[in-house]
């Protein structure tokens, strides 16, 4: 009788998982098979060369990776057109509360942190601003650099503000309109860019504050620097801006140390999140991202690493 029972079991439960994999058969394995992943356009150039690495050291992997604003990206992920993005914003409540009524699984990992950096062309006099004078100036209420500060003279050729911005559905924008607008609009006047699924948007707003004398533009900290090309193949004509807080009322750069502690107003946590119902692929990448050389790829190139432990040092 007991011999019985016990094959009923095994029976029973080599039914239900047969069941339970049924429609999601496994595509891929943490180190094989191809994953479709849309990356937010504003981290691109980090994620590419995570996206290089892993695939050099696992050779039967491919990752075929697009370009997105992040809620496009969001959106696509909902609707299951792709099983994985990277994201420089969490779900919100809307899209959380749409995923718990349809019973959609998502799994969101953090892997780093962020800074927005606000740039100015090379020849603006202008070194620091306050949470206060970025409002003043995004929201489009000053029309002259003069406006911002008494303290600091203007040349007459750079003296107009010209702003330059991406899409309203892209990660930078947001942080721009909830750090700094207050969630209010940004001014009518700015220039608006956009990329596509294979080329980011940043060096378009790069190249037109490099060659725009009033113009202000704001990008994410990987963009900028000596380890980014796109930064330094404009060398000499780009200026990055100190911001001050509210609460810290020093101005700062936005180098990793001041982001990591807050003492930089304008940060944002960035996350790779799937929807593979199984261990494959996106799970491999996810533990790649957060092991110990993704994060060190992250920390080569401006962001701060969101899983090691952080030691600042003092210079």
């Amino acid at each position: 009788m007991k011999n019985k029972i016990h094959k009923f079991v095994v029976v029973l439960l080599c039914g239900l998982f047969w069941t339970g994999c049924k429609g999601n058969e496994r595509a891929s394995t943490p180190t094989t098979g191809a994953l479709p992943l849309i990356c937010d356009d504003a981290v691109s150039n980090v994620i590419q060369i995570q996206k290089n690495e892993f695939e050099k050291r696992y050779t039967q992997a491919k990752i075929d990776m697009q370009l997105a604003p992040a809620s496009a990206a969001i959106v696509k992920l909902i609707n299951n057109e792709v099983e994985c993005i990277i994201s420089s914003r969490e779900l919100d409540s809307t899209e959380t509360d749409f995923l718990i009524r349809h019973e959609i699984k998502v799994f969101s990992q953090k892997f780093a942190l962020d800074g927005i950096a606000i740039i100015v062309n090379a020849e603006n006099p202008i070194e620091e601003m306050s949470l206060a004078s970025l409002r003043e100036l995004f929201s489009g209420d000053a029309t002259y650099w003069s406006d911002i500060t008494d303290s600091v003279r203007f040349p007459y050729h750079l003296n107009r503000i010209q702003i330059v911005s991406d899409g309203r559905r892209s990660g930078n924008y947001r942080v721009l309109h909830e750090m700094v607008l207050d969630k209010n609009p940004l001014s009518p006047n700015a220039v608006v860019l956009s990329g596509d699924s294979a080329n980011s948007v940043v060096p378009k707003i790069l190249d037109f504050v490099a060659s725009t004398p009033g113009a202000v533009g704001y990008v994410s900290t990987a963009w900028v620097g000596k380890t980014s090309a796109d930064w330094e193949s404009r060398s000499g004509k780009l200026k990055i801006i100190r911001v001050s807080g509210e609460d810290f009322h020093k101005a700062v750069e936005p180098i990793q140390g001041y982001v990591y502690r807050g003492d930089y107003p304008l940060r944002r946590v960035l996350y790779i999140i799937h929807r593979q119902p199984y261990i494959g692929l996106a799970a491999g990448f996810t533990a790649f991202l957060t092991g110990n050389d993704g994060q060190k790829i992250c920390l080569a190139n401006n962001l701060v690493p969101g899983m090691n432990p952080i030691r600042l040092k003092h210079e």
